[in-house]
């Protein structure tokens, strides 16, 4: 059978002839969508609902219709994102009922997604697991090589969805796994590739965030390779490249060329699933133009775009790491210290933190902060390039310069691998010379740019039964209620009460509970609130 003709799409989107349309989404793939949206929206119109449930391959091509012709505001795009969130429950239930590979791939599609929009991460891995598993039983081919044989099956889908599922959940080494299957599994141009490439492009980002620079340059010149994808999709399929391209340049503080590749991967309030890395990127170029009030305007109006609150934010911790960064640049050391204390992703905070007890001239605790994040997370190179120079320079201030000289050879190490110079840009020239004199194998180093002389940042430390009577007055408990829960004297609580207060700098309950959810003391009370989060657009 030879591919089918633009012709007998035609006449089978006017007959509504199922079984042809379906065969034209198996080998047309985005093509169908792109091409045919409005007569592809017409033909899905004219069936009931029960038909169009029971083929969802149709229902898919009439979701990627409506993305590729609406506006991000559009009303009839909003309908169709809400097509994952209604259908998907639906389809994950019965995938078992799915005889066809390429019903099941797009029934576990919208599953999958679906789940990932509500929050269910576990949901949606099991959902990818249980596809994989029913793939065996219903494609012969499922464990080959790609054929066309396997076009309904479009390899790559399955996989680049489940790295998605693990990126949300922040883990990381497990997405970059999927990504590389899926990038394996790529299709033949000029329609079953998309997949293949949209992972390529991702390879580029997440290897050059963590700071695996020669393996994201390695991966661009792969897809500089590869054949172009749809002009609809275009965006989409290589927004993570453009996001890898930015963060490259950042390393070379080449900021012109990384605000150029940023503006190219797009803004964080669309409504996309990629917007945590786009608004993280945005953030971090942010800081190196040293506009961090800026940076964190635009953070805060991505989460509620979003409707996120900046803790709650999906990502792995991205987010998080982007905010507490901001707000030390602005002096708030606070912040990104409760962050690292309570946060859901505490090992990409800690850099962050760990610098905060160094600007404040506390180096036991930046040493306490940094060893723990290099101890208990398995974190990528730039993570720990940051964390091992905040030791090295912390041992050197507690005067143990055997300690500071096996810092500042990783440091050395990382260096190599990273080749982030913006890492010593809180660094000052005197304390970099010290280290270079214990490690004089890593004065190959040299600190780029100008030192960013920065005020001591402002640290809050509460005590634990501190921080218990806040979240009660932040509860509009009275000081009698709260002495009567913690069965403690009210003279106690008052005492209490007077302590947090001359810490936070206030003389009221209400400045104390303002002052607690800027700094991120208060649990449940971020300097952000936020409704359901809405279903943003599907990556390719």
């Amino acid at each position: 059978m030879g591919l089918i003709s633009d012709l007998e799409v035609s006449e089978a989107l006017e007959g509504l002839d199922i079984r042809t349309i379906e065969r034209a989404s198996d080998e047309l793939w985005y093509d169908l969508p792109v091409r045919f949206a409005e007569p592809l929206l017409r033909a899905v119109a004219r069936l009931d609902d029960a038909t169009v449930e029971a083929h969802p391959r149709l229902l898919l091509a009439a979701f990627f219709a409506h993305a590729f012709i609406s506006s991000p505001g559009d009303v009839s795009l909003a309908r169709a994102r809400h097509f994952y969130l209604t259908r998907g429950p639906h389809y994950a239930a019965r995938l078992a009922a799915f005889r066809d590979p390429g019903d099941l791939v797009a029934a576990g599609m919208a599953a999958m997604i679906g789940a990932r929009m509500r929050g269910a991460l576990s949901t949606a891995e099991r959902i990818g697991e249980r596809v994989e598993h029913l793939m065996g039983r219903v494609d012969v081919y499922a464990h080959l090589p790609w054929s066309r044989h396997r076009s309904g099956s479009r390899p790559g889908w399955v996989a680049a969805q489940r790295a998605f599922v693990a990126l949300f959940d922040g883990r990381w080494d497990d997405a970059i796994g999927f990504l590389n299957r899926a990038f394996l599994e790529i299709g033949p141009p000029p329609h079953h590739h998309v997949a293949g490439v949209n992972a390529c492009a991702n390879l580029v980002f997440f290897n050059a965030c963590h700071g695996y620079t020669s393996r994201a340059r390695e991966w661009l010149v792969e897809l500089q390779q590869l054949p172009p994808v749809p002009e609809p999709i275009a965006h989409l399929a290589m927004m993570g490249a453009d996001l890898g391209r930015a963060w490259l340049a950042m390393d070379e503080m080449d900021l012109p060329r990384a605000t150029e590749a940023v503006d190219a991967a797009g803004v964080a309030t669309d409504q996309v699933e990629h917007w945590p890395w786009i608004a993280s990127t945005r953030a971090r170029l942010d800081l190196l133009l040293d506009q961090p009030v800026a940076g964190l305007a635009r953070l805060e109006e991505a989460c509620t775009a979003h409707g996120v609150t900046l803790s709650g934010a999906p990502g792995g911790g991205v987010v998080q790491r982007a905010f507490a960064e901001l707000r030390l640049a602005e002096g708030n050391g606070t912040t990104a210290i409760e962050l690292a204390r309570q946060g859901r992703s505490p090992a990409y905070v800690a850099p962050a933190a760990a610098r905060a007890y160094l600007l404040s001239d506390e180096p036991r605790r930046a040493i306490r902060v940094a060893a723990h994040a290099l101890r208990a997370h398995t974190i990528g190179p730039r993570a720990a390039l940051d964390l091992q120079l905040s030791l090295a320079i912390a041992y050197l201030r507690v005067g143990d310069a055997d300690a500071a000289r096996e810092c500042a050879e990783h440091v050395h190490a990382m260096f190599q691998v990273v080749g982030d110079r913006t890492v010593f840009r809180d660094v000052e020239p005197s304390e970099l010379q010290m280290i270079w004199a214990v490690a004089p194998r890593s004065s190959a180093m040299v600190h780029e740019g100008r030192a960013w002389r920065r005020a001591k940042p402002r640290i809050v430390s509460l005590t634990a039964r501190e921080r218990l009577v806040l979240e009660h007055l932040a509860g509009e408990a009275s000081v009698v209620d709260i002495a009567a829960r913690l069965t403690v004297a009210v003279s106690t609580v008052r005492s209490q009460v007077r302590s947090i207060y001359r810490k936070l700098e206030v003389r009221n309950r209400e400045d104390a509970v303002a002052q607690a959810v800027a700094l991120g003391l208060l649990h449940g009370r971020p300097p952000l609130d936020g409704d359901v989060a809405t279903a943003p657009r599907a990556p390719c």
